[in-house]
């Protein structure tokens, strides 16, 4: 896991980012983006370690580490009281 940035970003940051990262997930889960699209954001999962980088980016997968950073930041702006990505 990453560590935390060195400076907060503000709440309606997080809110816009929470939602863009929402609407990525949604066409990802529905077919709406391409073979390279997603495996150029899978590219940049990989280079910051969150896809293994022997692992292909599949679609689930890529989807998946989208619904996890919506729910880190959810967590950042206090609508959790624990990182609910952490086992």
């Amino acid at each position: 896991m990453s560590e935390a940035t060195p400076n907060p970003i503000l709440t309606s940051d997080a809110l816009v980012l929470i939602a863009v990262l929402g609407r990525f997930e949604a066409e990802l889960r529905g077919g709406a983006m391409s073979g390279p699209a997603i495996e150029t954001l899978g590219a940049r999962c990989r280079s910051v370690g969150l896809l293994d980088p022997h692992e292909p980016a599949r679609l689930d997968s890529v989807a998946a580490i989208l619904e996890d950073i919506g729910q880190r930041l959810r967590y950042a702006i206090g609508e959790y009281d624990a990182d609910p990505t952490r086992p």
